[in-house]
């Protein structure tokens, strides 16, 4: 069982290029761990790539069954009130946007302080790099 960031989930929904790389990973341990707010993130990246069409092979509409598929399996983060506290610590230790600083809090929490052996899997180089630092077993697919 691992924390996937949103950057990392996306390949899994959309074909890209780090997709073949993310479903090797998924072979070997499917078991997910994601943020709460991880499907809205993926939502808004298949919303801003993928081309929209009106028919019933709609690449956006597929890719929205997907994601509804793929949550059914998850195991989610729903703390809301803890991430809200653990990412003011992340955003002074780590340059990172505010919604990497919130995924990684959200991984500190699922860790609950013991993130040594855990694992962690980005394809945000920075993300990745902030994940390492605090301690997680980070696959960094950035380079994939």
């Amino acid at each position: 069982m691992r924390f996937w960031d949103s950057s990392a989930l996306v390949p899994l929904i959309v074909i890209e290029a780090r997709s073949a790389a993310c479903r090797r990973v998924l072979r070997d341990d499917n078991e997910i761990v994601a943020w709460m707010f991880t499907e809205a993130e993926i939502l808004s990246a298949i919303h801003r790539t993928q081309p929209t069409k009106q028919h019933d092979d709609d690449p956006i509409a597929k890719a929205e069954r997907r994601v509804e598929r793929f949550l059914r399996s998850w195991e989610l983060v729903v703390d809301a009130t803890g991430v809200q506290r653990e990412v003011r610590d992340v955003i002074r230790t780590h340059s990172l946007r505010a919604g990497d600083a919130m995924q990684l809090a959200a991984a500190r929490l699922w860790a609950r302080g013991y993130p040594k052996g855990r694992g962690f899997i980005s394809a945000d180089r920075l993300l990745a790099r902030a994940a390492a630092s605090d301690g997680f077993d980070v696959l960094d697919l950035s380079r994939a």
